[in-house]
């Protein structure tokens, strides 16, 4: 038995036949190398690289008229290296499979430990920040309401409205933060909640349409973020700009992934035109953002669709 490392062999062999010792000839054969006897006049051979395994080394003699001797044998083994060994690859498995497992209860923890954070932070931005927002924005109009409303300086109006849109934006980030409003259908109806009032406010008829039929797709707080905030940006354009009759929100599934519009029966725009400020490049970015694009489908007079796919 021999290392794996020493399997470089040289046989040497004679075949004895005293009245013409140069009409000798062989015949060997190595098992698992050499498929079949292999003739030679010479008296020797080398085998290199051996892999590891049992062998065999065979060899007979013949004399001129083709009679042929018993073959002389020798048997070895090629140990393999530890590293091919059966125990070696054993334990192999069982610290790749323990290091998996360590990484993936690891793993576990920390977005146990990631969700229990979000939770209390949700519930502390709420309880304290946005009550306190809320607070100063009732005061404000308290303080105002006793000053006579017209007497009362200008800044205390517009602290009473810095307040209330900071607790609008609170809101928003109480409920990104909030992991247990991971999902498309949460987001939509989020954006339900904020602008349906809205809408019946104004007389518009607002509508929500596929909701129904959205799976529930979990989405990661950034997408979530984006996602809001173009919906947002959609909506309130199309409450302030549309002059529409009927708003509606659509959300579903294409061939090309989910979808996400406003569509309205407004005055509609000119989507080659100028625009003032920076809506739909804010849009476009969004849509970037999320890994989508943003279409857009409007024409003076004709209403306007606003498409996020991704």
């Amino acid at each position: 038995r021999f290392p794996h490392d020493r399997n470089y062999f040289r046989f040497s062999f004679v075949g004895i036949q005293l009245r013409a010792p140069e009409k000798v000839r062989y015949r060997y054969r190595m098992s698992s190398i050499d498929r079949d006897w292999v003739e030679s006049d010479l008296g020797r051979v080398q085998y290199t690289a051996l892999p590891p395994g049992n062998y065999e080394f065979a060899v007979t003699a013949g004399n001129e008229w083709g009679a042929w001797s018993d073959p002389g044998t020798v048997r070895f083994s090629i140990a393999p290296p530890f590293w091919r060994t059966w125990w070696f690859l054993l334990l192999v498995v069982l610290l790749t499979g323990g290091t998996l497992a360590a990484l993936v209860t690891f793993r576990v923890r920390q977005l146990l430990a990631l969700e229990r954070l979000r939770t209390r932070i949700a519930a502390d931005l709420h309880d304290d920040i946005g009550s306190g927002l809320t607070e100063i924005a009732m005061l404000g109009e308290v303080v105002r309401s006793r000053l006579g409303g017209e007497a009362a300086p200008a800044e205390l109006g517009t602290m009473t409205r810095t307040a209330r849109r900071l607790t609008t934006s609170m809101s928003d980030i109480v409920w990104l933060v909030n992991p247990r409003t991971d999902s498309l259908p949460d987001l939509v109806r989020r954006l339900v909640d904020t602008y349906r009032p809205l809408f019946q406010g104004t007389g518009v008829d607002f509508r929500v349409e596929g909701l129904d039929s959205v799976p529930d797709l979990r989405l990661s707080m950034e997408t979530r973020q984006n996602l809001l905030l173009a919906a947002k940006e959609m909506l309130h354009n199309a409450l302030k700009h549309a002059g529409a009759g009927t708003v509606i929100l659509r959300v579903g599934n294409t061939r090309e992934g989910r979808v996400l519009a406003v569509e309205d029966d407004g005055r509609g725009f000119d989507p080659g035109g100028p625009f003032p400020g920076n809506g739909l490049a804010n849009l476009e970015r969004r849509a970037r953002a999320v890994g989508g694009r943003l279409e857009v489908t409007s024409s003076p007079g004709g209403g306007s669709r606003l498409r996020i796919l991704w």
